[in-house]
């Protein structure tokens, strides 16, 4: 019974996790989409130029489609 337990919580917390990732996908993809507008929106040069070095940083590609 204790392994079934033990199973158990380790289900529970690989869907915890499983929740955490998710949430840090949407932030990632929320900021990724927040960089690459800024950096081929915006005509301040200065926040383009911070803009495209942080989606370098990343290796974001902020002309291609993003992927769901």
């Amino acid at each position: 019974m204790s392994d079934l337990r033990d199973i158990a919580t380790l289900c529970k917390e690989i869907d915890c996790l499983t929740a955490q990732v998710d949430a840090l996908r949407i932030e990632r993809d929320y900021a990724r989409r927040e960089v690459c507008w800024i950096f081929t929106e915006r005509s301040d040069e200065p926040t383009r130029i911070k803009a495209q070095s942080v989606a370098t940083d990343r290796g974001w590609d902020c002309f291609k489609e993003e992927q769901p």
